[in-house]
């Protein structure tokens, strides 16, 4: 999910600093400096204010509010980075994460609000309308997903629930509907089954489910 943000831009200092700017609608001559990018807790507020000419007043970053998607968030990525710091994981994984978890928090729900401001706990629907926003990314929204599993996952000890953060699901795709059923008949493998059913591996549409350990025999 990409969002758009028109005058937006981002450039470094001389002293190699990451500087956001945006530029006044109307003025192309007159930008604004505001002190985070997208993602980042604030953002929106004072982007918009900068677009229309005016700078709002920097504050700290307040800790987002216990409880919620934001809040599950923060902790969980606090944490994770207190992890890499300790050698017990990789930076990789922590920026996988982040960006599914921004992804994920970022999404605009119906009535414009925020998933990350809202309750985090979701109703297996609330995931399913995050997943449909990324279309046909099916590999992102499944890195989304997993980010969302695994955070979950470490809240469920924390006070944190959700659909996520139950048993049942063990990967980022289970528990959502299957866009595919193949039934195997006697001989096939799970390779040769979906093609003579017109399924292909490259749909991004399908998905495998219930295929049992000896179909995969050759």
């Amino acid at each position: 999910m990409k969002h758009r943000f028109p005058g937006l831009l981002k450039d470094m200092t001389a002293a190699g600093t990451l500087r956001w700017r945006v530029r006044v609608e109307g003025d192309r001559d007159k930008k604004i400096k505001i002190p985070m990018g997208p993602g980042e807790p604030g953002f929106h507020e004072h982007y918009h204010a900068a677009r229309k000419g005016r700078k709002l007043e920097t504050k700290k970053p307040e800790t987002p509010k216990k409880g919620t998607l934001d809040g599950l968030r923060f902790r969980h990525l606090e944490w994770l980075e207190n992890q890499v710091k300790a050698g017990n994981m990789s930076k990789k994984t922590l920026s996988s994460r982040q960006i599914g978890l921004n992804q994920a928090c970022d999404t605009l729900d119906p009535d414009g609000d925020r998933m990350g401001s809202l309750d985090a706990d979701m109703p297996k629907q609330a995931f399913v309308y995050i997943r449909d926003q990324f279309g046909h990314r099916t590999g992102a929204a499944a890195t989304c997903l997993k980010a969302l599993r695994t955070a979950y996952k470490w809240g469920e000890d924390r006070g944190y629930s959700g659909f996520l953060a139950r048993p049942a699901i063990h990967d980022p795709m289970r528990g959502f509907p299957a866009r595919a059923v193949v039934r195997l008949q006697p001989g096939q493998t799970s390779r040769r089954a979906p093609v003579a059913s017109g399924v292909y591996f490259d749909n991004p549409e399908v998905l495998i489910v219930g295929i049992p350990s000896e179909a995969f025999a050759e």
